[in-house]
């Protein structure tokens, strides 16, 4: 057994091969925050004008898939708006999901697999997914084409904002569109309880991803920034994204801790848990959409 509050960092990509069998699982609340503003939210935003009676093939990318989270909620979204009827002809979509940890990647591939063999027939779609290893620091890959829509959730806090966008930017298509989320600059300052200053050098954070280990360790990724929001808006349009709409952000309240079923009450429809008690009155999380000029 691990002494009481010890932390083992790790580089991030060994952390998350180690988190995989348990990350959908073991009870992140941002996780459930950015499951439910993803899902209700960003995506059906999207697919509105992205999906038409004239569509006929989208590129999409999934940058950081991770266990295919984000793009198991796109599919939901693509579904509830197909059965809207909002194509009058079949449509062809080539989904990748980009990711450096390969535990990760092979739990989205069994997903998403399964995921798309259970889609209705009478939906019209072929969706033809394509799962690869992949380090954001490094230049796009050449035979990823670039992407109608590319989302990457809960990615950025991993990153200097620079190389995050880069790596948005080179996965867009010109007029396409981007979907960010990440944890909120307010819930890193929160957990450091001290002075927190936005930008490179200051950048770096004590709290980020993590998860607890079978010896009760908590084990996190040695790389974690907290990046201000309205510095990674102005990142974002240096790398030619302008944001569309206004930025999203979800503050924790009593009413999601059990949760308030239809979303009327103050919990947006969110259930986190006891887990969320801390962060009530708290900025947690923030998501964008941008277009690429």
């Amino acid at each position: 057994m691990a002494p009481p509050g010890e932390i083992v960092y790790l580089p991030n990509t060994e952390t998350y091969n180690l988190w995989a069998s348990t990350y959908d699982t073991d009870g992140n609340i941002l996780q459930a925050i950015d499951n439910h503003q993803i899902l209700h939210d960003l995506f059906p935003l999207v697919l509105k004008g992205l999906i038409g009676t004239n569509a006929t093939t989208l590129n999409i990318t999934d940058l950081g898939a991770g266990t295919g989270r984000a793009s198991l909620a796109f599919l939901a979204a693509l579904t509830q708006r197909l059965q809207d009827g909002a194509v009058d002809a079949p449509l062809t979509i080539h989904l990748t999901l980009l990711d450096s940890s390969s535990e990760m990647l092979a739990l989205a591939q069994s997903k998403l697999l399964a995921a798309i063999a259970s889609l209705p027939t009478s939906l019209q779609v072929s969706i033809s997914p394509t799962f690869k290893e992949f380090d954001i620091s490094s230049p796009h890959p050449p035979d990823v084409a670039q992407a109608d829509l590319v989302f990457s959730t809960l990615v950025l806090e991993h990153l200097p904002i620079a190389t995050f966008f880069t790596a948005v930017s080179a996965a867009t298509k010109s007029s396409g569109q981007a979907i960010v989320t990440n944890m909120h600059s307010a819930m890193g300052k929160t957990a450091l309880n001290t002075s927190w200053t936005p930008g490179a050098e200051g950048a770096a954070s004590t709290t980020g991803a993590g998860f607890k280990d079978a010896e009760g360790r908590k084990v996190r990724a040695a790389e974690s920034w907290g990046h201000d929001e309205d510095e990674v808006e102005s990142v974002a349009r240096d790398h030619g994204l302008v944001m569309l709409g206004h930025r999203e952000e979800v503050c924790v309240t009593p009413q999601m801790l059990e949760g308030d079923g239809d979303g009327v009450g103050g919990g947006r429809g969110i259930k986190l848990g006891e887990r969320g008690r801390k962060w009530i009155g708290t900025n947690v999380w923030t998501g964008w959409t941008f277009r690429k000029t």
